[in-house]
């Protein structure tokens, strides 16, 4: 069974069976995860570290979100100034002369 480490602002009392009883005074706790959530809903969660980081987190997120969109943006900025291929002039064959070219083979039929 996973646990999670709680800070509770108030007494809280669980089952972790359905018919023992754990009563816990205010204070830091390891809990099962479904007893953490009951907490939570109750009220009597502190989760300010939890929101602190996860505010952080949201926030380097959103950092990393808007360089990407500024990278995209310069990224098309530059390809928009770039000469196309249609604006560049075609590529003309060459006119010099087949180098080592084979003599053509006399028909094998006239001996």
């Amino acid at each position: 069974m996973k646990k999670t480490l709680v800070v509770l602002l108030a007494a809280f009392k669980y089952s972790p069976d359905g018919m023992k009883v754990i009563e816990l005074e205010p204070g830091e706790h390891e809990l099962p995860e479904r007893a953490a959530q009951v907490a939570r809903e109750m009220g009597i969660v502190d989760d300010s570290e939890a929101k602190r980081q996860a505010e952080e987190e949201a926030a380097t997120a959103k950092a990393a979100a808007e360089a990407e969109q500024k990278r995209q943006a310069e990224e098309e900025a530059a390809n928009a100034n770039a000469p196309s291929k249609a604006t560049e002039p075609p590529i003309q064959p060459s006119k010099a002369p087949a180098k080592n070219k084979a003599p053509a083979k006399a028909d094998a039929g006239a001996k």
